[in-house]
């Protein structure tokens, strides 16, 4: 089969256009999902649970058990 000249990946190349790469979403949202989980656990600290009480409650990063 022949390439197409005229395709999306020449147009975008042409354009200077970077191609999207859904992996860095997902290491993006992973460091949120850890700072998030953090907070939590620093928070539930501050309210008196012990470490491993904070550990268990932040298996579940939106459980408000």
């Amino acid at each position: 089969m022949k390439k197409n000249e005229k395709g999306l990946d020449k147009l975008l190349d042409t354009a200077d256009v970077k191609k999207h790469d859904p992996k860095d979403e997902t290491i993006e949202s992973m460091r949120q999902m850890a700072w998030m989980t953090r907070v939590k656990y620093d928070e539930l600290i501050k309210q008196g649970f012990n470490p491993d009480q904070a550990v268990e409650l932040c298996k579940n990063l939106l459980s408000m058990n």
